[in-house]
């Protein structure tokens, strides 16, 4: 049961994760999104350094798991706190929508109203992308709606909304079984996938190697504290190398950093 119920806590912890990052990053323009990305790591970092206060004061596994269960409830709030992705309500053809988003984004940011008929404009370019990347015309069926103007009379003009049918839960995994095998397509593909799943294994063994080290110090709490910690500088200093080199060469640098300092912290144990 316990392994079961932590396999449940696995899979909504990292579909939050990746769902708020995604949701970030759909509310910033390309340029942006690298930077934008990394300064939402530093809140990982701070939400990190606090857990081991929580164990410290809580000593009962079980009521430490039901003070993490507790807080984490606060996330439901974000339900009608946080707008829906403009971006999302165009792909699935929800064009009113994505338009009142947009608007309230500007109304929010102190930004004079664009008019309705360029947002919808780019609300409708932005679904039609995604219409002709979709490889089964299935998925899809049109609307036929009258246009309303910007003082929501009717136009004598009306446009065609393409939306996605809803899809059943085993033609989802089947497409996501699809999209992976999509990744092994073609040897340009294949050789990006095995390098890029190298490397996160290679991160993965490093990390979770430097924050269970029992070498660092003794107390448990300090140690995971001080790792947790240091997820805010790290995620901050990258930031001006990526404005100035490009995500490519920040990550070489990254990870040609990391090696050296991982080497020399194994010499130097050693020789002691």
């Amino acid at each position: 049961m316990f392994i079961a119920t932590r396999t449940l806590v696995a899979i909504g912890t990292a579909g939050c994760m990746q769902a708020t990052s995604i949701w970030f990053l759909e509310h910033c323009d390309t340029k942006s999104r690298a930077k934008l990305y990394l300064i939402t790591g530093m809140f990982f970092g701070v939400g990190y350094a606090i857990m081991p206060v929580y164990a410290y004061y809580i000593r009962d596994w079980s009521k430490l798991q039901l003070a993490f269960s507790l807080t984490t409830l606060s996330l439901l709030s974000f339900f009608w706190i946080f707008p829906e992705s403009p971006r999302w309500l165009a792909s699935r053809g929800r064009d009113d929508e994505a338009v009142k988003a947009l608007e309230r984004i500007a109304r929010i940011n102190g930004m004079p109203k664009p008019p309705r008929v360029l947002l919808f404009k780019a609300v409708r370019h932005c679904h039609q992308v995604v219409v002709n990347n979709d490889e089964s015309g299935s998925m899809m069926h049109s609307i036929t709606l009258d246009k309303k103007s910007e003082n929501g009379k009717d136009d004598d003009e009306t446009h065609t909304v393409i939306s996605r049918k809803p899809e059943s839960i085993p033609s989802q995994i089947w497409g996501l079984i699809t999209n992976f095998k999509s990744l092994l397509s073609t040897k340009e593909l294949r050789k990006i996938s095995f390098t890029l799943w190298a490397l996160f294994i290679t991160v993965a063994f490093v990390y979770y190697g430097f924050a269970f080290s029992t070498n660092l110090t003794t107390n448990p709490f300090l140690l995971v504290s001080l790792g947790a910690l240091m997820e805010i500088p790290a995620s901050v200093l990258p930031i001006p190398f990526l404005s100035k080199w490009g995500r490519r060469p920040t990550t070489v640098a990254c990870y040609f950093l990391t090696g050296m300092a991982a080497l020399s912290i194994a010499i130097t144990f050693q020789s002691r």
